[in-house]
């Protein structure tokens, strides 16, 4: 019988920022959001009207580099608050 050990989930304070720098929007921070729940690893990922972004993930499945690499590819940046 093989036990499975439970999820270590990091968790992460964002901020979600344009390319240009600029802080995005609720809009936007919110697609952000919603993109990354819909990743491998991602356990929850809910944004603020200021564009910050809480993040829990599974750091044995994704790291942060990785995900960080995926809001690239929308044409976003992230730093950690």
């Amino acid at each position: 019988m093989t036990v499975s050990s439970p999820v270590q989930a990091a968790r992460v304070l964002l901020s979600v920022l344009f390319e240009n720098g600029q802080p995005v929007d609720a809009v936007v921070g919110n697609k952000a959001a919603a993109y990354l729940r819909r990743q491998p690893g991602v356990i929850r990922a809910e944004a603020s009207a200021s564009g910050n972004m809480e993040l829990h993930y599974d750091a044995e499945q994704v790291t942060l580099v990785e995900l960080g690499r995926l809001l690239r590819q929308a044409n976003l940046r992230m730093g950690i608050v």
